[in-house]
């Protein structure tokens, strides 16, 4: 599972484990698709510290690409790298 972590409250926002302002409130969004990223992002333009949990080793969920079968039935991925 892949940690994704930002805040802006944090001294270096760098450090997955830097300190932040135990004032501010934290939130953990359990998916990292195109909601999950919606989300974290109303959340953090409140204040909020976010902490996102994704089992894939990237982030948007199936945003990222589609599968494409060519006529000769080859299925290729694409990718939106």
């Amino acid at each position: 599972m892949t940690n994704f972590q930002h805040s802006t409250d944090s001294p270096d926002a760098s450090k997955p484990n830097a300190s932040y302002d135990r004032k501010c409130p934290s939130v953990t969004i359990v998916g990292g698709g195109a909601a999950g990223m919606a989300a974290a992002r109303t959340f953090l333009s409140a204040g909020a510290h976010v902490i996102i949990l994704e089992s894939a080793p990237r982030l948007c969920g199936n945003c990222f690409g589609v599968q494409v079968t060519a006529a000769n039935g080859k299925t290729y991925q694409v990718d939106a790298e």
